[in-house]
This record gives C-alpha cells, sequence and structure tokens, in this order.
C-alpha cells in the first residue's frame, strides 16, 4: 500500500477545494436566473438563425440531425432569404431591450440592484440617491 506524499495531499486538498467553489458558483448563477425569473425578467430574444431554425419542422430526426440539417438549410440561404430572420431579430431585440430597461427601473424603485445588469447599478442607484435628496429638500 502506497502513502499519500504532503505534495500530493496538498493536490488533492486543493482540488477539492475548487471543486467545492465551482459547484457554490454554479449554485449562485443558478439561484440568481432563478431569482430574475421570479421577478419577471423578460427573456433574450433568438438570434436570426435561431428564429429560422423554429421556423422548421423537425419531423422524425434527433435534435442533433435536425440542428445540423438547420445549419446548413441557413448557409444556402441567400442574403435576400436571410434578411426577414435578421430584420425580424434586429425588431425583437429592440423590443427586448426596451422591457429590460423598464423591468430594471422596476427592480431599482424595488430596491433590489442585486438583479440589474452590473453596468447599469450605478445609474439606477445614483438616480435613487438624486430622488431621496430631493425628497429630503
Amino acid at each position: 500500500m502506497k502513502t499519500v506524499t504532503p505534495k500530493q495531499l496538498s493536490t488533492m486538498k486543493r482540488l477539492k477545494k475548487d471543486i467545492r467553489q465551482k459547484k457554490e458558483r454554479r449554485y449562485e448563477n443558478k439561484r440568481g436566473r432563478l431569482e430574475k425569473e421570479e421577478h419577471g425578467k423578460p427573456r433574450a430574444p433568438g438570434n436570426a438563425f435561431f428564429l429560422f431554425w423554429m421556423s422548421l419542422d423537425q419531423g422524425e430526426l434527433r435534435r442533433k440531425e435536425f440542428l445540423k440539417e438547420a445549419a446548413r438549410k441557413w448557409s444556402s440561404l441567400g442574403e435576400e432569404d436571410q434578411r426577414p430572420f435578421f430584420e425580424r431579430a434586429d425588431k425583437l431585440r429592440e423590443q427586448y431591450f426596451g422591457e429590460l430597461k423598464e423591468w430594471e427601473a422596476q427592480m431599482a424603485k424595488a430596491g433590489n440592484f442585486h438583479l440589474i445588469r452590473p453596468q447599469h447599478r450605478v445609474v439606477y442607484k445614483l438616480f435613487q440617491v438624486q430622488q431621496d435628496n430631493q425628497q429630503e429638500d
């Protein structure tokens, strides 16, 4: 029977710690995602290919085969045939960002800054501070 060297032991401990931290991060990400869904965060729309893919009939094909077939069809389409999907994707994206902005404003009013996109938190916090200062005056 072999014994474990101190170096091997420290490596094993580090790996265990890394695995535990990875699981914790995964749990935190899932918890954050679920919390956003609970508060009614709008879902991001698909891109042009996704819209094209959803317009096709899968039939008897397995998902992997169906995706390959859809990708082949998409690449064989010309720009003119792809344009409606790109236009629809752009409209959906604009609509999504409008809804997202409204949702983030609601979350800021409710004090749920942790649910807002990080790059927008500062703006909403500053806005809230300004409103608080105006109410005090």
